[in-house]
């Protein structure tokens, strides 16, 4: 069925494999009898060889044309038997190329401007916005996939919260950006994250904090301020 998919270079060799499989008898010696008389049979001795690649199952087999090698000879005869006693019927046609080609892959590593051109990485997501100043108890964030994924370019689901120092003080948001669209507005998404119910003071530096959810490695941040003059309770 994948015959057609062979290099035109490789049809030679195919062939001449595809000549090879199964059995195959060649007449290797002719020797007749050198005088017969009328009305007698003609003795002639030949002798065959099989040069395909499939063997014969039984010994009487191997025998009867010359083939009987000890040294060589499987013991496949014995498995037909065993199949045959138990009724079974089948003839093997010998080897496909399938079955004694074996395929060879070469890798070679690639450096310099081809490594780069053949890199893979994941998107590159940015905060939008220049100040983030939160005075609500729950605060929405826009986040920017700045390219489509392509076959180079993976998708990225990320981790975002608000951290005072390694401390988190809202919820964890995942969001994942997967889009291949050429639109920005289609590759924008939003996180709302709520803050704890705690004092914060205005003062203190407060970071916005992007990780990559698999390594929890950070990929972006940026500095916001929690001024919360107002409670809920005022």
């Amino acid at each position: 069925d994948n015959i057609c998919r062979v290099p035109a270079e490789a049809m030679p060799q195919l062939e001449k494999l595809a000549r090879m499989a199964g059995y195959r008898f060649v007449l290797r010696e002719n020797t007749p009898e050198k005088s017969v008389g009328q009305g007698s049979s003609l003795t002639v001795k030949m002798k065959w060889a099989n040069v395909g690649v499939a063997k014969l199952y039984r010994t009487e087999l191997h025998a009867r044309f010359g083939l009987y090698d000890e040294a060589l000879l499987a013991h496949d005869h014995e498995l037909f038997q065993r199949f045959a006693e138990g009724g079974a019927r089948f003839v093997h046609g010998g080897a496909m190329p399938q079955e004694i080609v074996v395929p060879v892959v070469t890798i070679r590593q690639l450096k310099g401007k081809g490594k780069q051109d053949t890199a893979t990485k994941k998107v590159d997501v940015q905060i939008l916005g220049v100040v983030h100043k939160i005075t609500t108890p729950r605060y929405r964030f826009t986040l920017l996939q700045t390219e489509p994924v392509t076959d180079r370019v993976k998708p990225i689901t990320l981790k975002v919260a608000v951290y005072e120092g390694s401390t988190p003080v809202t919820n964890i948001g995942t969001v994942t950006f997967d889009s291949d669209s050429q639109s920005i507005d289609e590759r924008t998404k939003a996180v709302i994250l709520t803050l704890e119910d705690r004092t914060f003071d205005k003062r203190t530096k407060y970071r916005l904090v992007l990780r990559d959810s698999e390594t929890d490695i950070e990929q972006s941040s940026m500095e916001v301020t929690i001024d919360r003059t107002f409670s809920d309770d005022f």
